[in-house]
């Protein structure tokens, strides 16, 4: 009894180790490319001991390393997938955005879901933020409402770094830069927060529409 008592005592606490103790996380990744056209990516992530990184290109192999302590532990290669016909319209991709946009405000409300996610920010400390970002989208739209966010991001970001961003207008989708960063993460108590957020306010069932709501109130009762 007193034996199960103690491995019970520990696991909690370890639970309690895992939910308050912060993961140092450095971050880097590095790409340019066009829609349907050539591209290249690469990057890294550290965590303790571990250093995760990836490389990938157009038509090429992508490659995957992962060291510990300085060794490397694994190498692993991955074919391109080949296709006989590749789609580049992009507003099929847009499109798909949309529904999921769709999809989402059907769930959630979206004020309510995006203060929820501005408010998981007490879970990340961003230590350092070093980046530059050139990007340009087809619609003009969609470019203006990124660099509102982008720019949002970077002047929060800016008391511990610098993120320039560079929108240029023209009719494609292409993009190049760098960033690197580094957090320390409370993944116990991000995970906890979502998971509480989430059974809270999720819909399960369609709401009625607002306007059918506000109609039915101003018909008289009949009886």
């Amino acid at each position: 009894m007193k034996v199960a008592l103690i491995v019970m005592a520990m696991l909690g606490l370890a639970a309690v180790v895992v939910v308050l103790m912060p993961v140092r996380l450095r971050m880097t990744l590095k790409g340019r490319g066009q829609f349907g056209d050539t591209w290249v990516i690469a990057g890294g992530l550290e965590c303790f001991k571990f250093t995760i990184s990836v490389a990938a290109a157009h038509a090429t192999d992508r490659i995957l390393q992962v060291h510990f302590f300085g060794w490397r532990v694994l190498v692993k290669r991955f074919e391109p997938s080949s296709q006989d016909t590749v789609d580049h319209d992009l507003s099929k991709v847009i499109d798909r955005i949309k529904k999921a946009a769709k999809y989402i405000d059907k769930r959630f409300g979206r004020e309510q879901l995006l203060s929820f996610v501005l408010g998981l920010r007490r879970h990340v400390r961003l230590k350092t933020l070093r980046g530059n970002l050139v990007y340009c989208t087809p619609d003009v739209a969609l470019t203006g409402m990124l660099s509102g966010v982008l720019y949002a991001f970077a002047g929060l970001a800016s008391p511990v770094g610098q993120l320039n961003v560079i929108p240029e207008w023209e009719d494609v989708a292409r993009a190049h830069g760098d960033i690197d960063l580094v957090i320390r993460l409370y993944p116990g108590r991000a995970v906890a927060a979502i998971a509480w957020f989430m059974i809270k306010n999720i819909r399960l069932r369609k709401t009625p529409d607002a306007g059918a709501q506000a109609q039915a109130r101003a018909l008289p009762a009949q009886s």
